[in-house]
């Protein structure tokens, strides 16, 4: 077991670390990350981009879902959709399909320019090192893809359930009148 207490580290007049104390147990593996090491920026970056991927790949599709359902009403095109002989299902399901597609699109492209653009900034410059090539951005577009089926089915699925609610509410008001 190791067990440090009351660290202390300065630069100059700047205090860095002001009596820090910690221990690790015997079969553990323990980092420690901060501003002040090469890995801490690089951690923040990552964590950065995980956040502008993951809103890149929901806002790419929103206006599409959207407009799955509310749009079609207020264009006045849902009747018409829905008299073609395909069954509803059906309908739905390319509509599902193509907000999959965008929301894939939405993911694969953000996660592209972070690799690509990665290589043109001199991170080592700056003390840091980001291993963010096209293998890594391949294993974060496999793991965040299942958060397109999910993605895909919230507002479709939200927005049915209002629609759903309204038409009964605006049945229910034409009935009492």
């Amino acid at each position: 077991m190791i067990q440090v207490s009351e660290i202390h580290k300065s630069f100059g007049e700047v205090k860095a670390v002001r009596g820090v104390s910690f221990g690790a147990s015997d079969g553990k593996i323990t980092g420690l990350l901060g501003p002040l090491s090469p890995e801490g920026p690089s951690v923040v970056i990552l964590g950065i981009m995980t956040c502008c991927v993951l809103f890149a790949m929901l806002s790419g599709c929103m206006a599409l879902a959207i407009g799955t359902t509310a749009g079609e009403r207020e264009c006045g095109s849902l009747d018409p959709l829905l008299a073609l002989p395909a069954s509803h299902s059906w309908i739905l399901s390319g509509k599902l399909a193509a907000i999959c597609l965008f929301m894939t699109l939405s993911l694969a492209i953000p996660l592209c320019a972070f690799s690509l653009s990665l290589n043109f900034v001199p991170l080592e410059k700056l003390g840091m090192s980001i291993n963010f090539g096209t293998e890594v951005a391949a294993k974060v577009f496999l793991i965040a893809w299942p958060f397109v089926l999910l993605g895909a089915a919230l507002p479709v699925g939200s927005a049915l359930v209002l629609g759903v609610l309204l038409a009964s509410l605006a049945a229910k008001h034409y009935d009492s009148e």
